[in-house]
């Protein structure tokens, strides 16, 4: 599940006075797919979710941008601007390079790319080739939908509507574990990287305008990259505990995770993520 602009707003307001280390785009204000304003001064700066938007996914969001709301989640949510920079990842005040590995004992973190995938595809249980084909359930492709929000197996993409919809709309068209919207409505991000370039991450899912053909193609994005208008990426959430599997994964477009230690689980706190080209491989159990 994505998370939504006035999740990432909240974050903005805490540590975003100064936008230090560009948590802030200002496409997210001038874009018409953005969902936030900033008003004030540098020192001062204030941040405010457009009229309509405060259920729709945050997008316009760097690779370093979402490690940041992590560490943000990780220490506390506070209004310690220094939270952004360590915790679940060390990023040194980063905004440029390889994305960075998460910390041992991090609470809430970008998915890997396997973390993701067995969040959206796997149907449960042990064995290894339970998958469906798609996130939505299903081993049939969902039908693309802007209105039929409540029926099985439907998703935001292929362009029929105009962007993103508010995270979780389709309320019968989740994946087992219950992790909304990874067909469609925004890339999500992960913090695997390229194996092809090592300056590269990995991501899944697929945006409003990904055509059906490409709906699951892996992406790979820069880190200091800002998604662009037909390839919009967010952040995702996931508020709901994956169910008694012991190798389980419950993520989300930030999916910015928390872990279950008890489960070595995701029990789904918050995720993230974005991206660009080439299917995945299985996931391992």
């Amino acid at each position: 599940t994505e998370v939504t602009n006035s999740q990432y707003a909240e974050f903005l307001n805490a540590v975003g006075r100064s936008n230090t280390n560009s948590i802030y785009n200002a496409n997210m204000g001038s874009n018409a797919l953005g969902g936030i304003t900033q008003s004030g001064t540098t020192g001062n700066f204030q941040y405010s979710v457009k009229a309509g938007f405060e259920a729709r996914p945050g997008t316009f969001v760097s690779w370093w941008a979402a490690a940041r709301f992590a560490n943000w989640r990780h220490n506390g949510a506070t209004t310690n601007v220094a939270s952004m920079e360590t915790g679940s990842y060390n990023l040194g005040n980063a905004t440029a390079g390889a994305p960075v590995a998460r910390n041992a004992g991090a609470s809430f973190v970008l998915p890997t790319l396997n973390e993701w995938y067995k969040a959206a595809f796997h149907t449960g249980g042990l064995a290894s080739g339970n998958y469906t084909l798609y996130g939505t359930n299903s081993h049939t492709q969902p039908t693309a939908t802007v209105t039929d929000f409540a029926l099985a197996n439907r998703a935001n993409f292929n362009s029929v509507g105009t962007g993103p919809v508010a995270v979780g709309s389709y309320t019968n068209s989740s994946s087992f574990y219950r992790l909304f919207d990874t067909m469609g409505n925004a890339i999500e991000m992960t913090e695997t990287v390229n194996s092809a370039n090592a300056q590269q991450y990995r991501a899944m899912g697929g945006a409003w305008s990904t055509t059906a053909a490409n709906m699951l193609a892996q992406y790979s994005n820069n880190p200091t990259s800002i998604v662009g208008l037909t390839t919009t990426s967010g952040t995702s959430v996931n508020d709901e505990s994956p169910r008694n599997d012991p190798a389980a994964v419950c993520v989300g477009s930030v999916i910015v995770g928390r872990i279950a230690r008890s489960t070595k689980a995701f029990s789904a706190r918050r995720i993230w993520n974005f991206g660009r080209s080439r299917r995945s491989p299985r996931p391992a159990t």
